[in-house]
Protein backbone atom coordinates (compact mmCIF):
# COMPACT_ATOMS: atom_id res chain seq x y z
CA UNK A 1 0.00 0.00 0.00
CA UNK A 2 2.72 2.58 1.16
CA UNK A 3 4.80 1.55 -2.33
CA UNK A 4 1.14 2.65 -4.33
CA UNK A 5 0.87 5.81 -2.84
CA UNK A 6 4.64 6.45 -3.43
CA UNK A 7 3.81 5.69 -7.28
CA UNK A 8 1.51 7.94 -7.81
CA UNK A 9 2.36 10.73 -9.68
CA UNK A 10 0.83 13.71 -7.40
CA UNK A 11 1.62 16.32 -10.25
CA UNK A 12 -0.42 14.70 -12.81
CA UNK A 13 -4.11 16.88 -12.66
CA UNK A 14 -6.28 13.62 -13.13
CA UNK A 15 -4.59 12.17 -10.09
CA UNK A 16 -5.00 15.12 -8.14
CA UNK A 17 -8.66 15.19 -9.00
CA UNK A 18 -9.13 11.74 -8.45
CA UNK A 19 -7.67 11.63 -5.38
CA UNK A 20 -9.48 14.66 -3.95
CA UNK A 21 -12.80 12.79 -5.66
CA UNK A 22 -12.00 10.23 -3.27
CA UNK A 23 -10.52 12.45 0.02
CA UNK A 24 -13.71 14.84 -0.12
CA UNK A 25 -16.39 12.39 -0.41
CA UNK A 26 -14.99 11.13 2.86
CA UNK A 27 -15.02 14.32 4.59
CA UNK A 28 -18.52 15.10 2.98
CA UNK A 29 -20.22 12.16 4.50
CA UNK A 30 -18.55 12.31 7.84
CA UNK A 31 -20.05 15.41 8.21
CA UNK A 32 -23.24 15.90 6.23
CA UNK A 33 -26.06 14.24 5.52
CA UNK A 34 -25.91 13.12 2.04
CA UNK A 35 -29.70 14.08 1.62
CA UNK A 36 -28.52 17.30 0.90
CA UNK A 37 -27.43 16.74 -2.51
CA UNK A 38 -31.40 16.00 -3.25
CA UNK A 39 -32.82 19.53 -4.75
CA UNK A 40 -35.64 18.64 -3.37
CA UNK A 41 -34.68 18.10 0.58
CA UNK A 42 -34.92 22.00 1.92
CA UNK A 43 -36.00 21.54 5.22
CA UNK A 44 -32.52 21.23 6.87
CA UNK A 45 -31.81 24.94 5.37
CA UNK A 46 -34.18 26.19 8.20
CA UNK A 47 -33.79 28.14 10.49
CA UNK A 48 -31.06 30.55 10.31
CA UNK A 49 -29.24 32.60 7.64
CA UNK A 50 -29.42 30.00 5.34
CA UNK A 51 -33.37 30.44 4.89
CA UNK A 52 -33.09 33.61 3.40
CA UNK A 53 -30.34 32.79 1.19
CA UNK A 54 -32.65 30.09 0.11
CA UNK A 55 -35.89 32.67 -0.02
CA UNK A 56 -33.45 34.76 -2.55
CA UNK A 57 -33.24 32.07 -5.07
CA UNK A 58 -37.05 31.20 -5.11
CA UNK A 59 -38.12 34.52 -5.78
CA UNK A 60 -35.24 34.71 -8.40
CA UNK A 61 -36.52 32.00 -10.32
CA UNK A 62 -39.46 34.00 -11.63
CA UNK A 63 -37.25 36.88 -12.78
CA UNK A 64 -35.70 37.02 -16.83
CA UNK A 65 -32.63 35.64 -17.31
CA UNK A 66 -31.39 38.10 -19.48
CA UNK A 67 -31.36 41.32 -17.38
CA UNK A 68 -28.93 43.99 -16.07
CA UNK A 69 -27.84 43.77 -13.14
CA UNK A 70 -28.18 39.57 -14.71
CA UNK A 71 -28.57 39.07 -10.97
CA UNK A 72 -31.79 41.49 -9.73
CA UNK A 73 -34.48 40.19 -8.16
CA UNK A 74 -37.12 42.50 -7.90
CA UNK A 75 -40.62 40.45 -6.46
CA UNK A 76 -37.97 40.17 -3.25
CA UNK A 77 -38.54 43.60 -1.72
CA UNK A 78 -39.76 45.38 -4.89
CA UNK A 79 -38.31 48.58 -4.20
CA UNK A 80 -36.06 47.71 -1.17
CA UNK A 81 -34.70 44.91 -3.68
CA UNK A 82 -31.62 44.54 -4.18
CA UNK A 83 -29.46 41.99 -6.29
CA UNK A 84 -28.77 37.95 -4.99
CA UNK A 85 -25.26 38.85 -5.25
CA UNK A 86 -25.60 41.11 -2.13
CA UNK A 87 -27.90 38.61 -0.26
CA UNK A 88 -25.01 35.56 0.06
CA UNK A 89 -27.61 32.99 -2.32
CA UNK A 90 -24.77 32.42 -4.62
CA UNK A 91 -24.93 33.85 -8.21
CA UNK A 92 -23.13 30.99 -10.08
CA UNK A 93 -25.23 28.35 -8.80
CA UNK A 94 -28.40 30.29 -9.10
CA UNK A 95 -27.69 30.87 -12.83
CA UNK A 96 -26.85 27.57 -13.01
CA UNK A 97 -29.94 26.27 -11.60
CA UNK A 98 -32.33 28.82 -13.29
CA UNK A 99 -31.33 27.10 -16.81
CA UNK A 100 -32.48 24.07 -15.45
CA UNK A 101 -35.52 25.46 -13.62
CA UNK A 102 -38.46 23.75 -15.43
CA UNK A 103 -37.22 20.87 -14.27
CA UNK A 104 -37.13 21.67 -11.25
CA UNK A 105 -39.62 22.50 -8.10
CA UNK A 106 -40.38 25.89 -7.77
CA UNK A 107 -38.97 25.30 -3.87
CA UNK A 108 -36.10 23.34 -4.94
CA UNK A 109 -32.31 24.23 -3.28
CA UNK A 110 -28.96 24.06 -4.52
CA UNK A 111 -26.97 24.42 -1.67
CA UNK A 112 -26.23 21.04 -0.77
CA UNK A 113 -24.87 20.36 -4.18
CA UNK A 114 -22.62 23.40 -3.90
CA UNK A 115 -21.43 22.35 -0.57
CA UNK A 116 -20.24 18.94 -1.62
CA UNK A 117 -18.51 21.02 -4.72
CA UNK A 118 -16.47 23.09 -1.94
CA UNK A 119 -15.07 20.20 -0.20
CA UNK A 120 -14.07 18.83 -3.79
CA UNK A 121 -12.19 21.96 -4.62
CA UNK A 122 -11.05 22.34 -0.99
CA UNK A 123 -9.07 19.29 -1.06
CA UNK A 124 -7.96 19.52 -4.93
CA UNK A 125 -6.62 23.09 -4.63
CA UNK A 126 -4.60 22.45 -1.34
CA UNK A 127 -3.13 19.40 -3.40
CA UNK A 128 -2.42 21.76 -6.02
CA UNK A 129 -0.80 24.53 -3.48
CA UNK A 130 1.00 21.75 -1.09
CA UNK A 131 2.81 19.93 -4.26
CA UNK A 132 4.30 23.47 -5.13
CA UNK A 133 6.56 23.01 -2.11
CA UNK A 134 7.02 19.02 -1.98
CA UNK A 135 6.98 16.46 -4.31
CA UNK A 136 6.68 14.02 -1.34
CA UNK A 137 3.07 12.31 -2.67
CA UNK A 138 2.10 10.47 0.50
CA UNK A 139 2.93 13.75 2.71
CA UNK A 140 1.29 15.76 0.10
CA UNK A 141 -2.20 13.77 0.10
CA UNK A 142 -1.68 12.84 4.14
CA UNK A 143 -1.10 16.47 5.05
CA UNK A 144 -4.22 17.80 2.24
CA UNK A 145 -6.89 16.17 4.82
CA UNK A 146 -6.25 18.91 7.50
CA UNK A 147 -7.55 21.24 4.82
CA UNK A 148 -10.53 19.46 4.42
CA UNK A 149 -10.73 19.85 8.29
CA UNK A 150 -9.75 23.01 8.96
CA UNK A 151 -12.50 24.21 11.66
CA UNK A 152 -12.60 28.06 9.54
CA UNK A 153 -13.67 25.79 6.57
CA UNK A 154 -16.09 23.51 8.64
CA UNK A 155 -17.39 26.22 10.46
CA UNK A 156 -19.17 27.62 7.83
CA UNK A 157 -21.91 24.35 7.36
CA UNK A 158 -23.94 26.16 9.93
CA UNK A 159 -25.20 28.16 7.34
CA UNK A 160 -22.71 30.56 5.52
CA UNK A 161 -22.32 28.64 2.67
CA UNK A 162 -20.74 31.28 0.13
CA UNK A 163 -18.01 31.68 2.65
CA UNK A 164 -17.32 28.13 2.15
CA UNK A 165 -15.54 28.48 -0.75
CA UNK A 166 -12.30 28.84 0.96
CA UNK A 167 -11.28 27.12 -2.53
CA UNK A 168 -10.51 30.88 -3.85
CA UNK A 169 -8.48 31.79 -1.47
CA UNK A 170 -6.02 28.68 -2.21
CA UNK A 171 -6.49 29.05 -5.48
CA UNK A 172 -5.34 32.61 -5.38
CA UNK A 173 -2.37 31.17 -3.02
CA UNK A 174 -1.06 28.85 -6.35
CA UNK A 175 -1.58 32.19 -8.58
CA UNK A 176 0.18 33.70 -5.89
CA UNK A 177 3.27 30.83 -5.37
CA UNK A 178 3.50 30.59 -9.47
CA UNK A 179 6.85 30.61 -10.33
CA UNK A 180 5.61 33.51 -13.29
CA UNK A 181 3.52 35.53 -12.85
CA UNK A 182 0.01 34.74 -14.47
CA UNK A 183 -2.19 37.82 -14.83
CA UNK A 184 -5.53 35.78 -17.00
CA UNK A 185 -5.67 32.99 -14.08
CA UNK A 186 -6.12 35.82 -11.69
CA UNK A 187 -8.73 37.44 -13.66
CA UNK A 188 -10.53 34.12 -14.25
CA UNK A 189 -10.39 32.96 -10.14
CA UNK A 190 -11.38 36.58 -9.79
CA UNK A 191 -14.53 36.57 -12.05
CA UNK A 192 -16.05 33.20 -10.10
CA UNK A 193 -15.49 35.16 -6.89
CA UNK A 194 -17.66 37.39 -7.76
CA UNK A 195 -20.50 35.05 -8.51
CA UNK A 196 -19.48 33.80 -5.24
CA UNK A 197 -18.58 36.04 -2.20
CA UNK A 198 -17.52 39.41 -2.15
CA UNK A 199 -15.57 38.77 1.09
CA UNK A 200 -13.59 36.27 -0.20
CA UNK A 201 -13.10 38.62 -3.74
CA UNK A 202 -11.72 41.03 -1.14
CA UNK A 203 -9.20 38.47 0.66
CA UNK A 204 -8.10 37.59 -2.94
CA UNK A 205 -7.55 41.06 -3.99
CA UNK A 206 -4.51 41.54 -0.81
CA UNK A 207 -3.12 38.30 -2.45
CA UNK A 208 -3.44 39.83 -5.73
CA UNK A 209 -2.09 42.90 -5.15
CA UNK A 210 1.07 41.14 -2.92
CA UNK A 211 1.69 39.18 -6.35
CA UNK A 212 2.02 42.52 -7.97
CA UNK A 213 4.41 43.95 -5.16
CA UNK A 214 6.77 40.94 -4.82
CA UNK A 215 6.69 40.50 -8.60
CA UNK A 216 8.15 44.41 -8.81
CA UNK A 217 10.67 43.67 -5.76
CA UNK A 218 12.04 40.58 -7.47
CA UNK A 219 12.24 42.47 -11.05
CA UNK A 220 9.33 40.01 -12.35
CA UNK A 221 7.82 42.60 -14.15
CA UNK A 222 8.28 46.83 -14.32
CA UNK A 223 6.17 49.58 -12.59
CA UNK A 224 4.45 50.33 -15.97
CA UNK A 225 3.19 47.06 -16.56
CA UNK A 226 1.96 46.71 -13.07
CA UNK A 227 -0.39 50.10 -13.71
CA UNK A 228 -1.07 48.59 -17.08
CA UNK A 229 -2.66 45.48 -15.33
CA UNK A 230 -3.98 47.09 -12.56
CA UNK A 231 -6.22 49.16 -15.02
CA UNK A 232 -7.55 46.00 -16.90
CA UNK A 233 -7.93 44.80 -13.57
CA UNK A 234 -9.87 47.78 -12.74
CA UNK A 235 -11.94 47.69 -15.53
CA UNK A 236 -13.15 43.93 -15.81
CA UNK A 237 -13.25 43.85 -12.62
CA UNK A 238 -16.10 46.81 -12.70
CA UNK A 239 -17.79 45.84 -15.55
CA UNK A 240 -18.36 42.17 -13.88
CA UNK A 241 -19.24 43.81 -10.54
CA UNK A 242 -22.07 46.24 -12.12
CA UNK A 243 -23.42 43.05 -14.89
CA UNK A 244 -23.37 40.40 -11.71
CA UNK A 245 -24.85 42.91 -9.05
CA UNK A 246 -22.82 44.35 -6.96
CA UNK A 247 -22.61 48.04 -7.95
CA UNK A 248 -26.73 48.86 -7.01
CA UNK A 249 -27.45 52.74 -6.36
CA UNK A 250 -28.83 53.58 -2.86
CA UNK A 251 -27.79 50.36 -1.48
CA UNK A 252 -25.68 51.24 1.82
CA UNK A 253 -22.13 49.43 1.77
CA UNK A 254 -20.56 50.72 4.44
CA UNK A 255 -22.60 48.94 7.75
CA UNK A 256 -22.34 48.94 11.60
CA UNK A 257 -20.31 45.96 12.92
CA UNK A 258 -16.31 46.71 12.64
CA UNK A 259 -14.68 46.40 15.72
CA UNK A 260 -17.79 44.14 16.65
CA UNK A 261 -17.13 40.83 14.52
CA UNK A 262 -14.07 40.65 15.29
CA UNK A 263 -11.16 38.11 16.06
CA UNK A 264 -9.77 37.66 19.73
CA UNK A 265 -5.81 37.55 20.30
CA UNK A 266 -6.39 34.02 21.29
CA UNK A 267 -8.68 32.60 18.48
CA UNK A 268 -5.62 30.34 16.88
CA UNK A 269 -6.10 28.26 20.44
CA UNK A 270 -9.98 28.28 21.23
CA UNK A 271 -12.00 25.58 20.43
CA UNK A 272 -15.12 27.19 21.37
CA UNK A 273 -16.08 23.85 23.90
CA UNK A 274 -16.99 22.50 19.98
CA UNK A 275 -14.39 21.95 18.01
CA UNK A 276 -12.13 20.03 20.45
CA UNK A 277 -12.27 17.76 23.41
CA UNK A 278 -8.48 17.98 23.69
CA UNK A 279 -8.24 21.68 23.97
CA UNK A 280 -10.57 23.24 26.38
CA UNK A 281 -12.93 26.45 25.56
CA UNK A 282 -11.17 29.86 25.68
CA UNK A 283 -13.72 32.83 26.83
CA UNK A 284 -14.33 35.08 24.31
CA UNK A 285 -17.05 38.10 23.84
CA UNK A 286 -19.93 38.51 21.89
CA UNK A 287 -19.25 38.75 18.01
CA UNK A 288 -16.12 37.02 17.63
CA UNK A 289 -17.09 33.95 16.52
CA UNK A 290 -16.62 35.62 12.53
CA UNK A 291 -13.07 35.80 13.90
CA UNK A 292 -13.50 31.96 14.70
CA UNK A 293 -9.76 30.04 13.66
CA UNK A 294 -9.28 27.47 15.85
CA UNK A 295 -6.51 25.53 14.36
CA UNK A 296 -7.07 22.03 15.05
CA UNK A 297 -6.46 19.68 17.38
CA UNK A 298 -3.84 17.55 14.98
CA UNK A 299 -2.16 20.88 13.56
CA UNK A 300 -1.81 22.30 17.22
CA UNK A 301 -0.45 18.76 18.18
CA UNK A 302 2.08 18.69 14.95
CA UNK A 303 2.75 22.38 16.23
CA UNK A 304 3.78 21.60 19.13
CA UNK A 305 5.67 18.65 17.89
CA UNK A 306 7.75 20.47 15.19
CA UNK A 307 8.49 23.89 16.47
CA UNK A 308 11.05 23.23 18.85
CA UNK A 309 12.19 20.96 16.17
CA UNK A 310 12.43 24.23 14.09
CA UNK A 311 14.27 26.22 16.79
CA UNK A 312 16.73 23.19 17.10
CA UNK A 313 17.42 22.36 14.16
CA UNK A 314 16.98 25.96 12.39
CA UNK A 315 19.47 25.87 9.34
CA UNK A 316 17.61 22.50 8.46
CA UNK A 317 14.25 24.30 8.01
CA UNK A 318 15.23 26.42 5.40
CA UNK A 319 11.54 28.11 5.22
CA UNK A 320 13.64 31.78 3.72
CA UNK A 321 14.09 30.17 0.86
CA UNK A 322 10.60 29.78 -0.45
CA UNK A 323 9.66 32.71 -3.05
CA UNK A 324 7.13 35.34 -2.27
CA UNK A 325 6.45 34.05 1.33
CA UNK A 326 8.09 36.62 3.47
CA UNK A 327 5.88 39.11 1.52
CA UNK A 328 2.95 36.80 2.56
CA UNK A 329 4.32 36.50 5.74
CA UNK A 330 4.40 40.50 5.83
CA UNK A 331 0.44 40.90 4.49
CA UNK A 332 -0.95 37.98 6.69
CA UNK A 333 0.12 39.77 9.85
CA UNK A 334 -1.45 43.20 8.43
CA UNK A 335 -4.13 41.17 7.71
CA UNK A 336 -4.32 40.05 11.73
CA UNK A 337 -3.99 43.23 12.96
CA UNK A 338 -7.29 43.73 10.92
CA UNK A 339 -9.44 41.00 11.92
CA UNK A 340 -8.32 41.89 15.64
CA UNK A 341 -9.81 45.38 14.78
CA UNK A 342 -9.56 48.48 16.88
CA UNK A 343 -11.34 46.83 19.62
CA UNK A 344 -8.41 43.88 20.93
CA UNK A 345 -9.21 41.71 23.67
CA UNK A 346 -7.08 38.45 24.41
CA UNK A 347 -9.88 35.75 25.73
CA UNK A 348 -12.55 37.67 27.86
CA UNK A 349 -10.27 40.34 28.92
CA UNK A 350 -10.43 43.79 27.00
CA UNK A 351 -6.49 44.93 26.29
CA UNK A 352 -7.53 48.21 24.61
CA UNK A 353 -9.91 50.32 22.18
CA UNK A 354 -9.02 52.56 19.93
CA UNK A 355 -10.70 55.42 18.60
CA UNK A 356 -10.67 55.75 14.54
CA UNK A 357 -11.34 58.58 12.71
CA UNK A 358 -14.88 58.48 11.12
CA UNK A 359 -13.53 57.99 7.71
CA UNK A 360 -11.39 54.98 8.45
CA UNK A 361 -14.51 53.48 10.50
CA UNK A 362 -16.62 54.09 7.26
CA UNK A 363 -14.46 52.38 5.73
CA UNK A 364 -13.70 49.48 7.43
CA UNK A 365 -17.56 49.25 7.58
CA UNK A 366 -17.71 47.65 4.22
CA UNK A 367 -16.14 44.88 5.26
CA UNK A 368 -18.28 44.93 8.56
CA UNK A 369 -16.50 41.30 9.73
CA UNK A 370 -13.31 41.96 9.83
CA UNK A 371 -12.69 38.80 11.80
CA UNK A 372 -12.98 36.86 8.37
CA UNK A 373 -9.79 38.30 7.36
CA UNK A 374 -8.02 35.86 9.95
CA UNK A 375 -8.54 33.02 7.38
CA UNK A 376 -4.86 34.45 5.57
CA UNK A 377 -2.70 34.13 8.50
CA UNK A 378 -4.75 30.71 9.06
CA UNK A 379 -3.59 29.44 6.05
CA UNK A 380 -0.05 30.90 6.38
CA UNK A 381 0.26 28.61 9.79
CA UNK A 382 -0.66 25.72 7.75
CA UNK A 383 2.07 26.06 4.69
CA UNK A 384 4.54 27.06 7.26
CA UNK A 385 4.24 24.33 8.81
CA UNK A 386 4.10 22.15 6.20
CA UNK A 387 6.87 23.76 5.10
CA UNK A 388 9.07 22.74 7.97
CA UNK A 389 7.19 19.01 8.23
CA UNK A 390 8.93 18.41 3.99
CA UNK A 391 12.44 19.75 5.48
CA UNK A 392 12.51 17.77 8.38
CA UNK A 393 15.30 14.56 7.44
CA UNK A 394 13.34 12.17 8.77
CA UNK A 395 10.75 11.35 6.52
CA UNK A 396 9.38 8.32 7.87
CA UNK A 397 9.05 9.68 11.50
CA UNK A 398 7.49 12.79 9.91
CA UNK A 399 4.90 10.43 7.82
CA UNK A 400 4.27 8.82 11.40
CA UNK A 401 3.30 11.67 13.28
CA UNK A 402 0.94 13.28 10.69
CA UNK A 403 -0.68 10.35 10.58
CA UNK A 404 -1.24 9.63 14.42
CA UNK A 405 -2.19 13.77 14.54
CA UNK A 406 -4.90 13.13 11.70
CA UNK A 407 -6.20 10.66 13.00
CA UNK A 408 -6.36 12.36 16.42
CA UNK A 409 -8.07 15.06 14.82
CA UNK A 410 -10.47 13.12 13.24
CA UNK A 411 -11.59 11.50 16.12
CA UNK A 412 -11.84 14.76 17.79
CA UNK A 413 -14.08 16.44 15.23
CA UNK A 414 -16.81 13.52 16.04
CA UNK A 415 -18.67 16.02 18.01
CA UNK A 416 -18.61 18.80 15.20
CA UNK A 417 -19.45 15.88 12.86
CA UNK A 418 -22.56 14.97 14.92
CA UNK A 419 -23.62 18.44 15.00
CA UNK A 420 -23.39 18.95 11.18
CA UNK A 421 -25.35 15.94 10.21
CA UNK A 422 -27.94 16.17 12.77
CA UNK A 423 -28.45 20.24 11.07
CA UNK A 424 -28.53 19.11 7.54
CA UNK A 425 -30.96 15.91 8.10
CA UNK A 426 -33.81 16.04 9.64
CA UNK A 427 -33.62 19.36 11.74
CA UNK A 428 -37.45 19.66 12.57
CA UNK A 429 -36.79 16.69 14.77
CA UNK A 430 -33.48 17.52 15.49
CA UNK A 431 -34.00 21.02 16.60
CA UNK A 432 -33.74 21.16 20.24
CA UNK A 433 -30.51 18.83 20.40
CA UNK A 434 -28.59 20.90 17.65
CA UNK A 435 -29.51 24.32 19.01
CA UNK A 436 -29.05 23.91 22.83
CA UNK A 437 -25.23 24.37 22.50
CA UNK A 438 -23.06 27.31 21.77
CA UNK A 439 -24.52 28.32 18.12
CA UNK A 440 -28.11 28.59 19.71
CA UNK A 441 -29.81 31.91 18.32
CA UNK A 442 -33.11 32.84 20.29
CA UNK A 443 -34.60 34.56 17.38
CA UNK A 444 -35.46 31.07 15.65
CA UNK A 445 -37.03 29.77 18.31
CA UNK A 446 -40.69 29.98 16.31
CA UNK A 447 -39.63 26.77 14.75
CA UNK A 448 -39.23 24.41 17.46
CA UNK A 449 -42.85 24.55 18.25
CA UNK A 450 -44.12 23.95 14.22
CA UNK A 451 -41.55 23.37 11.38
CA UNK A 452 -44.61 23.60 9.08
CA UNK A 453 -46.54 26.28 7.71
CA UNK A 454 -49.18 27.95 10.45
CA UNK A 455 -50.89 28.86 7.29
CA UNK A 456 -53.66 26.14 7.26
CA UNK A 457 -57.05 28.13 6.50
CA UNK A 458 -58.80 28.01 3.50
CA UNK A 459 -57.80 31.52 2.70
CA UNK A 460 -54.44 31.22 1.75
CA UNK A 461 -55.16 29.39 -1.22
CA UNK A 462 -57.94 31.76 -2.71
CA UNK A 463 -55.37 34.53 -1.81
CA UNK A 464 -52.86 33.13 -4.23
CA UNK A 465 -55.25 33.44 -6.95
CA UNK A 466 -56.42 36.80 -6.26
CA UNK A 467 -53.51 38.74 -5.68
CA UNK A 468 -50.13 39.42 -6.95
CA UNK A 469 -48.38 40.97 -4.05
CA UNK A 470 -48.00 40.85 -0.31
CA UNK A 471 -47.14 44.28 1.21
CA UNK A 472 -46.25 44.65 4.82
CA UNK A 473 -47.39 47.12 6.78
CA UNK A 474 -44.57 48.41 7.34
CA UNK A 475 -41.74 47.06 5.63
CA UNK A 476 -38.03 47.38 7.33
CA UNK A 477 -35.06 44.39 7.00
CA UNK A 478 -35.97 41.33 8.65
CA UNK A 479 -39.90 42.01 9.81
CA UNK A 480 -41.26 40.24 12.28
CA UNK A 481 -43.12 36.73 10.64
CA UNK A 482 -41.44 37.53 7.20
CA UNK A 483 -40.31 33.90 6.25
CA UNK A 484 -43.63 32.52 6.96
CA UNK A 485 -45.41 34.86 4.34
CA UNK A 486 -42.16 35.03 2.28
CA UNK A 487 -41.71 31.78 1.41
CA UNK A 488 -45.55 31.27 0.91
CA UNK A 489 -45.77 33.87 -1.43
CA UNK A 490 -42.59 32.39 -3.43
CA UNK A 491 -44.03 29.01 -3.75
CA UNK A 492 -47.04 31.02 -4.86
CA UNK A 493 -45.58 33.41 -7.31
CA UNK A 494 -45.95 36.86 -5.81
CA UNK A 495 -44.13 39.82 -5.14
CA UNK A 496 -43.61 41.04 -1.49
CA UNK A 497 -42.26 44.36 -0.23
CA UNK A 498 -40.57 42.67 3.01
CA UNK A 499 -37.75 40.49 3.37
CA UNK A 500 -33.86 40.03 4.95
CA UNK A 501 -30.97 42.05 2.90
CA UNK A 502 -27.72 42.20 3.76
CA UNK A 503 -27.18 45.57 2.54
CA UNK A 504 -30.46 47.98 3.16
CA UNK A 505 -31.58 51.12 1.13
CA UNK A 506 -32.30 53.16 4.01
CA UNK A 507 -33.56 56.35 2.27
CA UNK A 508 -36.26 53.75 -0.26
CA UNK A 509 -37.19 52.07 3.46
CA UNK A 510 -38.59 55.28 4.32
CA UNK A 511 -40.03 56.10 0.77
CA UNK A 512 -42.10 52.80 0.76
CA UNK A 513 -43.07 53.18 4.51
CA UNK A 514 -44.84 57.09 3.88
CA UNK A 515 -46.35 55.96 0.78
CA UNK A 516 -47.69 53.11 2.59
CA UNK A 517 -49.20 55.72 5.34
CA UNK A 518 -50.90 58.10 2.82
CA UNK A 519 -52.65 54.72 1.42
CA UNK A 520 -53.49 53.47 4.81
CA UNK A 521 -54.52 56.79 6.14
CA UNK A 522 -57.01 57.15 2.70
CA UNK A 523 -58.18 53.58 2.77
CA UNK A 524 -56.84 53.81 -0.77
CA UNK A 525 -55.49 50.42 -0.94
CA UNK A 526 -54.90 48.12 -3.91
CA UNK A 527 -56.63 45.54 -5.50
CA UNK A 528 -54.29 43.07 -6.55
CA UNK A 529 -52.13 43.35 -3.69
CA UNK A 530 -52.53 41.49 0.22
CA UNK A 531 -51.50 43.44 3.28
CA UNK A 532 -50.54 42.10 6.55
CA UNK A 533 -50.18 44.78 9.46
CA UNK A 534 -47.85 44.40 11.86
CA UNK A 535 -49.10 47.57 14.16
CA UNK A 536 -52.12 47.02 15.95
CA UNK A 537 -53.64 50.80 15.74
CA UNK A 538 -53.16 50.72 11.64
CA UNK A 539 -55.27 47.48 12.08
CA UNK A 540 -57.79 49.57 13.62
CA UNK A 541 -57.68 51.43 11.23
CA UNK A 542 -58.35 49.49 8.18
CA UNK A 543 -61.04 47.25 10.27
CA UNK A 544 -63.06 50.89 10.71
CA UNK A 545 -63.05 51.55 7.01
CA UNK A 546 -63.54 48.34 5.83
CA UNK A 547 -65.44 48.11 2.51
CA UNK A 548 -67.97 46.08 1.30
CA UNK A 549 -66.29 43.56 -0.10
CA UNK A 550 -63.08 43.26 1.99
CA UNK A 551 -61.51 40.87 4.29
CA UNK A 552 -60.61 42.33 7.41
CA UNK A 553 -59.58 39.50 9.60
CA UNK A 554 -56.59 37.64 11.91
CA UNK A 555 -56.20 34.45 9.78
CA UNK A 556 -54.22 32.04 11.74
CA UNK A 557 -52.57 34.88 13.89
CA UNK A 558 -51.84 37.30 11.00
CA UNK A 559 -54.17 40.71 10.61
CA UNK A 560 -54.50 40.44 7.11
CA UNK A 561 -56.19 43.10 4.67
CA UNK A 562 -57.77 41.39 1.45
CA UNK A 563 -59.08 44.01 -1.11
CA UNK A 564 -62.72 43.53 -2.89
CA UNK A 565 -62.01 39.76 -1.64
CA UNK A 566 -65.62 38.64 -1.60
CA UNK A 567 -66.14 40.45 -4.83
CA UNK A 568 -62.91 38.67 -6.81
CA UNK A 569 -63.09 35.21 -5.26
CA UNK A 570 -66.97 34.85 -5.79
CA UNK A 571 -67.72 34.00 -1.71
CA UNK A 572 -70.80 35.39 -0.18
Amino acid sequence: MKSMVNNIDIKSNFTKVIVSLVLSTLSFVYFCDIRILDPTFNKWLMPGDSETYWLNWLFYQESSLIQIPIFKNYNYGMELSSTIALNDSLPIMAFVFKIFQSLLPVNSQYFGIWIYICFFLQSLFAMKLLNKFSDDSLLIIIYSIFFLLAPIFLWRLWGHYSLMAHWLILGSLNIYFNKDFKFLNWLIIFFFSYLVSAYIAVMMFIIFATDLLKRKFTNQIKLEEIIKLSLIFIVCSFVSLYLIGYIDPGTKLSTSGFGFYKANLLTFFDSNLLWSNIFSDIKSIEGEHEGFAFLGSGVLLLALIFIPLILYKRKEFKLYKVAGLKYFFIISILLLILALSNNIHIADYHLLNIDLPKFIEKTFGIIRASGRMVWIPFYLIYILLFIAIDSFSYRKLSKILIILALTINIIDLNKVSNLFILKTGDIELNYKEVYSGPQHFAQYEYWEKQWESPLKSKEWKNFAKIYNEINYIYPKNRPDNYFILALYAAKNKMSVNFGSFSRVKKQKVKEEIKKLKFMVNNNNYNKNTLYYFNKKSDWELAKRNKKKYDLVEVIDGFMILAPDYFNKSGIK
